[in-house]
């Protein structure tokens, strides 16, 4: 799905589309149209087209997955998730019936409304990671290629027929598949509203997953060397500090930073040393709790002689909480938290937020 797809490793689309497509067929779609693995980045080129097209080939006559009229039929996990999803929509299809329909809920933006918190559970679920995106919030390459203004913002130069008839919903999908931007059709049922008296409701905007930490990290790669960066200082021997260092550097690489590693197990004053030596913008303090309790008060006060953008902490030391805070760490990074949120604060203090240029 376009949703799903992402621009920064991007090559990853093709098994989500492999994964899509699978799910698909299993679940009796009459039809299925794959977009090539690059059409995020507005390329389609010839070769994701023909991994498309191969990818589609495989599935049927390697893996014959059409060859089953229901290969999920007497399985009591999807037949139970398949009737509570029906009922469920049902549900919602009365609601918007009893209302006075589909119209009218678009018309005074209800139907916008429950869109909109569903959407919202879901990029909360993606900014704290308890929905992973490969390759951008997870497991994130070092280097990322996101060529191409993309398809939210660009319209396709053959579009501009298919905008100028559109007379219905018909004409208006015709001309989102061939290219156009929701921008233009938007401006383009605007006029027809004015020439045909027609109904205008408030749209519902098309989005992908990943825009959130694909923004992050666009910004931040642009500044090339000039890009925060973050010291990891491990406290504790390695068995105890291991998971969260690790939880670190791929959060800081997700969202673009440099990142540069203390000596493993050290005491405080050689972590201090080799923290003032990087001349890092930012630290994160990785360790157990018991070890960060013990040893990140005297690291905070190394480290503000030479006043970083920011400290954070990996975890949540609750006994120990109220203290770092006076001693100057300004953000508390664990799991289930909005880790997204909090990288687009500390890029900020480092002078890299929404509104800096490269």
């Amino acid at each position: 799905t376009r949703r799903g797809a992402t621009r920064h490793d991007a090559p990853t689309n093709l098994l989500r589309a492999t994964a899509e497509a699978t799910a698909a067929a299993i679940g009796g779609a009459d039809a299925i149209t794959i977009r090539p693995w690059d059409h995020a980045l507005g390329g389609d080129s010839r070769a994701a087209e023909r991994l498309t097209v191969t990818m589609q080939a495989v599935l049927r006559r390697e893996g014959r997955i059409g060859d089953v009229a229901d290969p999920c039929a007497g399985a009591y996990f999807l037949e139970t998730l398949t009737d509570a999803i029906a009922r469920e929509a049902f549900n919602i299809w009365q609601e918007l019936e009893a209302g006075g329909g589909i119209l009218p809920a678009l018309r005074d933006g209800a139907l916008q409304r429950r869109i909109a918190v569903q959407r919202a559970d879901v990029l909360a679920a993606i900014a704290s990671r308890s929905v992973a995106i490969v390759g951008v919030s997870v497991s994130p390459a070092a280097t990322v290629a996101a060529s191409g203004s993309g398809r939210d913002d660009v319209a396709l130069p053959f579009a501009a027929d298919a905008l100028a008839s559109i007379q219905d919903v018909g004409g208006a999908r015709d001309a989102l598949r061939i290219g156009a931007t929701i921008a233009a059709v938007e401006a383009s049922i605007a006029r027809c509203g004015d020439d045909n008296d027609a109904e205008v409701c408030t749209p519902l905007c098309a989005m992908r997953w990943a825009t959130g930490w694909e923004v992050l990290r666009q910004r931040l790669d642009g500044l090339g060397d000039a890009a925060p960066l973050v010291f990891l200082a491990a406290l504790g021997p390695p068995n105890r500090h291991k998971g969260r260092l690790d939880f670190a550097r791929e959060l800081f690489t997700a969202g673009g930073f440099r990142v540069a590693e203390g000596p493993s197990g050290a005491n405080v004053e050689s972590i201090a040393t080799a923290l003032t030596a990087s001349g890092c913008d930012g630290v994160a303090i990785c360790g157990h709790d018991d070890d960060v309790a013990r040893s990140a008060l005297a690291l905070c006060a190394e480290v503000q002689r030479f006043a970083p953008r920011f400290i954070a902490v990996m975890g949540r030391p609750r006994a120990a909480e109220a203290e770092l805070r006076i001693a100057g760490v300004n953000h508390f990074v664990f799991l289930g938290s909005d880790v997204l949120a909090q990288l687009n604060a500390c890029a900020q203090r480092c002078g890299a937020g929404e509104g800096s240029r490269p």
